[in-house]
């Protein structure tokens, strides 16, 4: 077996597993302000896999249970995740918030809702609505009986998206305007562009932001939105381009040097390839990686990306054909014999086609035992995302430990790149060692300071 599926080389790599496990039942293309109840337990243990509280498909009592259980651990996690740049899930952030006001620890509430940025009043009203569903509900139904006239209303009530949602068709340009100049959270109109798309929108969204109106989007769901603005030659892409630019460059993964990224770009990803070369290439800007694609042989773009401009040109131009050969792009580095620390393998792990005689797992077997014992995690893109994938199960039934993220195949969602952001964190040993250092100063200092302190570090 290969060094790199050791456990024990002091870094505590054995916790992918756990992480993946967080992110079972996260529904595609969730808006900003729907959350769903989920009764769906996964396993989660907050001393080994703290992440996955807010990663993953955790529901309140679980969220209640971890903050009784070791309060000072579980808050050290969120703010750890948040300082190194990786966007907490809202509804974590929601779940989070009703468990605390549950269990009357106002303390951590406040500081949670010192974070302005994370505890809006959208997180504060679906907190309040978890705690308090039935009436809520019954309130919302009366609201949407009263939007038989929904243009006429406009013209006078600051009426949420959401609310006019079921009655779109009806409404006007002037009405949709209003509704971009209006609604509370930037962040909702951009989500639902789509639906409201229209001069006066495209007008709107560039006022709020030349105001620097703050756009909160976890990043993966931003760079999706980039990439339908950018083939809609929406007036407003630039200014949203910068606000992409700037979050990218908080993103911290202290992977082990040198990474390189290999990208699935064979015929049977036709349908993800855009995310998946988003991914490949966020990964590599990121990391400042080597990147390369493969079908049946490989190849290396002619610009590694180094910002979201350039990986989503590389998204638009990286098209898929042919057979899968997931050795091609590894073998030149085992032939030069040419060190790599850490490797990700972007694929829907469909292999069908042996390069220079191998397959992916015989080689990489090769590479750690004459190269370098190179940590390997999988981004797969899978039909069924509770699945391993073909490639996985046969590493695993080798007892070779790998990491994996699932990615829908046939609904790619980018905002599962934030669970990816957070599986990566947690997989380095300074992330355990930033959740023990923060766990401390929670219990010594008190929540409310730590927070505050982060708060501080990130210029709120």
């Amino acid at each position: 077996m290969p060094r790199g599926g050791l456990r024990g080389r002091g870094r505590g790599r054995g916790r992918g597993r756990g992480g993946r496990r967080g992110g079972r039942g996260r529904s595609q293309n969730r808006s900003p302000a729907q959350v769903t109840v989920d009764t769906e337990k996964t396993d989660i243990n907050l001393e080994t896999n703290p992440q996955d509280y807010f990663t993953g498909n955790v529901t309140v009592e679980q969220h209640y249970n971890g903050q009784n259980e070791n309060r000072e651990r579980y808050a050290a996690a969120m703010a750890v995740l948040q300082e190194n740049g990786v966007d907490v899930a809202q509804n974590a952030r929601i779940r989070a918030l009703a468990a605390a006001w549950a269990r009357k620890d106002f303390k951590l509430a406040e500081s949670f809702l010192g974070n302005r940025d994370n505890f809006g009043l959208n997180e504060v009203l679906k907190a309040l609505q978890l705690l308090d569903a039935g009436r809520q509900a019954r309130v919302l139904e009366k609201k949407m009986k009263m939007l038989q006239n929904v243009n006429e209303l406009l013209e006078g009530l600051n009426i949420p998206y959401l609310t006019v949602k079921p009655h779109k068709d009806k409404l006007t340009n002037v009405s949709k305007g209003r509704i971009a100049d209006r609604e509370d959270k930037l962040d909702t109109v951009l989500w639902w562009y789509e639906e409201l798309a229209c001069p006066e929108v495209d007008d709107a969204v560039q006022r709020r932001l030349e105001k620097a109106d703050p756009v909160t989007l976890p990043i993966g769901k931003l760079l999706e939105r980039l990439m339908v603005f950018k083939s809609l030659n929406a007036k407003f892409y630039h200014d949203l381009l910068k606000i992409a630019e700037y979050r990218l460059k908080q993103i911290k993964l202290p992977l082990e040097s040198p990474v390189f990224v290999m990208g699935d770009a064979s015929s049977s990803m036709s349908v993800a390839v855009k995310t998946s070369t988003i991914i490949a290439g966020i990964l590599t800007a990121i990391t400042s990686a080597k990147l390369s694609f493969f079908n049946g042989t490989h190849r290396e773009p002619d610009k590694v990306p180094t910002s979201v401009e350039e990986v989503l040109e590389l998204a638009l131009n990286t098209p898929a054909s042919g057979c899968t050969a997931n050795a091609a792009s590894l073998y030149p580095y085992y032939e030069r014999k040419e060190v790599l620390k850490t490797l990700i393998m972007v694929t829907d792990e469909e292999e069908n086609t042996n390069f220079q005689n191998f397959r992916f797992k015989e080689l990489y077997t090769k590479y750690c035992e004459e190269v370098y014992p190179a940590r390997l995690v999988f981004v797969s893109f899978l039909y069924n995302q509770h699945s391993k994938g073909q490639m996985v199960t046969e590493f695993k039934a080798s007892n070779i430990d790998v990491m994996q993220c699932v990615f829908h195949r046939s609904q790619p969602d980018l905002t599962k790149l934030d669970k990816l952001f957070g599986l990566l964190s947690a997989e380095t040993q300074s992330f355990e060692e930033q959740i023990k250092m923060t766990e401390e100063q929670v219990r010594t200092q008190g929540v409310d300071k730590v927070f505050e302190k982060f708060k501080s570090s990130q210029g709120q």
